[in-house]
């Protein structure tokens, strides 16, 4: 599978003027080749490791990854993400969105959420859901991949907005990321 992290060229106008700012070409093609770059040195494991924990398999041969340069956000369909972060923060951040994107879009036609709901029929909150899923997921790849808890400990702190995301890692913190993705792998074959 290919991750092709490009300029968004056409849409930058848009993002550029809903947040009154703009970079130059020049500038923006600098930062998606130093993003490009990061997300290189990790791309292999962090496919493999978030494919092997959920056993789902990206439906998607290639997926696009644009790169804007206003906007401050992200976002998985079609994948958006700012350059205003920086070269470690946007490979964490592609990551996540490409959990989504393997949640959503797998070869066995599972849909995370759907299980995610079963297993936490209590939480009513669909962005809650969506988020223990791909918190679950972003905590193994920390943790057991990339060895890293300082990354984790990071993005949880930066997670608390808004506060669904807060709520979601309060979720994967009680019930454990391992507990959660043997849940996971358990119910994804079965309807619930």
């Amino acid at each position: 599978m290919e991750i092709d992290i490009i300029y968004g060229k056409f849409l930058a106008p848009i993002f550029d003027a809903y947040a009154h700012a703009s970079f130059s070409e020049d500038e923006m093609l600098t930062r998606v080749e130093e993003r490009r770059a990061a997300w290189q040195q990790e791309e292999e494991r962090l496919l493999a490791g978030m494919q092997e924990v959920t056993g789902l398999t990206f439906f998607e041969n290639r997926i696009p990854v644009y790169v804007v340069g206003s906007y401050e956000g992200a976002f998985s369909d079609p994948i958006v993400i700012s350059s205003r972060t920086d070269s470690d923060w946007f490979v964490d951040v592609l990551t996540h969105e490409l959990i989504h994107r393997l949640g959503d879009y797998n070869t066995q036609g599972v849909k995370a959420e759907v299980v995610t709901v079963g297993l936490f029929s209590d939480i009513t909150d669909s962005t809650i859901l969506r988020h223990v899923f791909v918190h679950a997921v972003h905590a193994h790849l920390y943790l057991e991949v990339l060895g890293d808890a300082n990354r984790l400990k990071r993005d949880v702190e930066r997670g608390e907005e808004p506060p669904e995301y807060r709520e979601a890692w309060n979720v994967v913190e009680q019930t454990g990321y391992q507990n959660i993705l043997n849940d996971f792998r358990g119910h994804k074959g079965r309807p619930t």
